[in-house]
């Protein structure tokens, strides 16, 4: 490859690298069928998108940690001289989670493997943060109009929409001021700090996760009292994955309103589309496990005529 080319491939790959992503973590311990620790067993974290690998050792009482994962689904192995080796599969990790696993190890041989499905808990128990998560398909395919992704916080509980007229956001979580939710999208903060509206929608079909953290949150989200909506966008991975939309509304379709004449003029149209995959450039570069990329993008068009009530004079 010419060095002009790998200089410019690595300045495109640099400047998609200084993203953020709202980070989760996994922490466990393992043991043996007794309920002994397992120390220095080898563990490998798999993501199942981008077959990226962490890899740690349990310490000398079978706990581990691995921080700072993007959430997505993982497989878990782990193994040991004198124990079967055990691969889970399916262990899904949410925005901002951190997710504890206890692993049971078998005595055999490690050329001897023991699949798991895994199962995630229902209860977290490694902090105190109260909130709600959104997984991708629930937001792609719970009916949005208008598409806008702050809609799916009235799903949780203690949230409630704000009055007509109201600045900034459009609900208020637990009480609080509706200027007082916090919106992180990728680690960034998205909050105007002018009325307190996120600065940015991102299509729907680019998020994979929405959490609404509505109290106990962690330290660096506490600079307002009300709530805080985490989003984490998709990221390529090593399938090429590709969607098309168009949402429209139109007159045609409504009924006239008891005060018009007419029916009034609405031409609304939303479509837009995404394509992700691995970085591919022919005969030059293969990012097959190394490099990916997602591209999103939406438009909206709207005419809408509106039909007021007023009070005219008479001719005397």
């Amino acid at each position: 490859m010419p060095l002009s080319l790998r200089l410019a491939l690595c300045a495109c790959l640099a400047g998609l690298a200084i993203a953020q992503s709202p980070q989760a973590a996994i922490v466990g311990v393992l043991r043996d069928a007794t309920g002994a620790v397992v120390p220095e067993a080898s563990i490998a974290i798999r993501n199942s998108g981008t077959n990226a690998v962490r890899q740690v050792k349990s310490d000398r009482e079978g706990r581990f940690s691995v921080p700072n994962l993007d959430p997505g689904i993982y497989e878990v192995t782990a193994e040991v001289a004198g124990f079967q080796t055990l691969h889970e599969t399916g262990f899904e990790l949410q925005v901002n989670q951190t997710a504890r696993l206890e692993l049971t190890l078998k005595l055999g041989s490690v050329s001897e493997t023991v699949e798991v499905t895994a199962q995630t808990p229902l209860i977290n128990t490694e902090n105190a943060t109260k909130g709600d998560v959104l997984v991708s398909q629930e937001i792609s395919e719970l009916p949005l109009n208008g598409r806008n992704f702050q809609d799916l916080t009235f799903l949780a509980p203690g949230v409630s929409q704000t009055g007509q007229g109201d600045t900034g956001s459009p609900f208020a979580i637990n009480g609080a001021r509706n200027d007082d939710t916090n919106y992180f999208i990728d680690g960034v903060n998205a909050r105007r700090p002018e009325f307190g509206q996120t600065q940015t929608s991102p299509n729907l079909d680019s998020i994979k996760y929405l959490k609404v953290s509505k109290s106990n949150y962690s330290a660096e989200y506490g600079q307002l009292s009300g709530g805080v909506i985490s989003v984490a966008l998709k990221s390529g991975t090593n399938q090429t994955h590709g969607v098309s939309f168009e949402f429209f509304r139109n007159d045609k379709l409504d009924a006239r309103n008891f005060f018009s004449a007419d029916k009034p003029e609405l031409r609304r149209n939303q479509f837009g589309g995404l394509l992700s995959g691995p970085v591919w450039l022919p005969r030059v570069y293969n990012g097959h496990n190394r490099t990916f990329f997602l591209f999103s993008w939406e438009s909206y068009r709207d005419a809408t005529g509106n039909t007021d009530v007023t009070l005219a004079p008479t001719l005397r």
